[in-house]
């Protein structure tokens, strides 16, 4: 008997110390074995003499049951020397969410951080950290042939209401709004900007801003392509875009990446609200469907399309004074519409004056510009 129990006791101690090797999180569940090696992929050839190996931990579980995957990419050149790190965490939520942290590095040792939240399959919000776009990639895009210029001064007073007015569909426009945000490539690519030291938090717009949008994008069409072509208006993207720490004195290109790169059979351009006042940006739209736009405030921002043959043709220019039509004597009409006359089709470069750029009060709402 006395050896059986021994033995008993023995068998009992083992198991306890099989048990006490396994993590288990403060909620009392069991967590998966993060004893488990990393998986490390074999060296990846970037085709430029550098390659990529990829190490990726096991998924564990937090204590609120959230599960979390680590995983860092490495790149190295010929002679072995790290050029570029990726660190990316991915938490599944217990709601369904999916939040994704990536961390890059590159070979000078500066570090940019992007935080993207999705529900549902849909990005739902972006968070940028020093994200900044290199002037020589900004050139590249303004001097490109083929980038969509859209230029000249256009307002709209149609201010964005407190509340939803009653009667409107509350969930209908937020729809739209999630869609319209999807029109946006973030997964993919990233929103930047020219000034370092920044954070940017990109969203969907608010369903008040989305109520009055299309009414404004109409409005300004009549401006800005004249009077026939805001039937044929469209909302192609849009996005609250924010930079909460800087202080509006100096405008700021920002880098907005479409999913679609432009249609050769529409024109576009971009607007933004601030102050009751629905703005025309100067902006640039690449090939491949990145918008560059100059900024004076950080506030909601539609991309608007219509077809090329929704658009007047301009006037002839009977009067010789380069703006086509006959305008002989019109001067005091004329004087409170400047931009809206000389763009019947600014979809094309030198058709307008770029608008001017004006600081921001720090007080308007990053949401409504109000």
């Amino acid at each position: 008997m006395k050896r059986k129990k021994i033995y008993s006791m023995l068998a009992l101690g083992m198991a306890m110390s099989l048990v006490a090797a396994v993590p288990v999180s403060a909620a009392g569940s069991l967590s998966p074995d993060t004893s488990q090696p990393p998986i490390v992929s074999d060296p990846v050839d970037n085709g430029d003499g550098t390659q990529t190996v990829v190490t990726t931990k096991p998924t564990v579980t937090t204590p609120e049951g959230n599960k979390v995957t680590e995983k860092t990419e490495v790149t190295t050149n010929e002679a072995g020397e790290t050029v570029g790190t990726v660190e990316t965490v991915t938490t599944e939520k217990t709601d369904g969410s999916t939040v994704e942290a990536v961390k890059k590095t590159d070979a000078s040792g500066k570090v940019s951080e992007t935080t993207t939240t999705t529900v549902d399959g849909n990005v739902t919000e972006v968070t940028l950290d020093n994200v900044v776009t290199a002037p020589e990639d900004l050139n590249a895009i303004v001097n490109a042939p083929d980038t969509i210029v859209s230029e000249g001064e256009a307002k709209v007073d149609l201010a964005v209401p407190d509340a939803l007015p009653e009667g409107e569909d509350e969930e209908a426009l937020k729809a739209a709004s999630s869609t319209l945000f999807a029109g946006l490539d973030l997964v993919n690519k990233t929103v930047s900007i020219n000034l370092p030291g920044f954070k940017v938090m990109v969203n969907a717009v608010e369903t008040t801003v989305q109520s009055v949008a299309v009414d404004a994008a109409k409005e300004m069409a009549k401006q800005v392509w004249g009077e026939g072509s805001e039937s044929s208006v469209e909302l192609l993207a849009s996005a609250n875009i924010d930079i909460p720490e800087h202080d509006g004195s100096t405008p700021v290109r920002v880098n907005i990446p479409l999913k679609n790169g432009p249609d050769e059979n529409l024109e576009y351009f971009v607007m933004h609200y601030k102050n009751g006042v629905w703005d025309r940006l100067p902006a640039h739209i690449s090939k491949d469907g990145v918008v560059v736009a100059v900024f004076d405030s950080f506030s909601p921002v539609f991309v608007v399309t219509a077809p090329k043959s929704a658009i007047p043709e301009a006037p002839a220019d009977t009067d010789n004074d380069g703006d086509g039509g006959n305008d002989d004597g019109a001067d005091s009409s004329d004087s409170g519409n400047s931009g809206s006359n000389n763009a019947v089709n600014p979809g094309k470069a030198g058709n307008a004056p770029a608008a001017p750029t004006t600081p921001v009060n720090p007080a308007v709402s990053p949401k409504t510009g109000e």
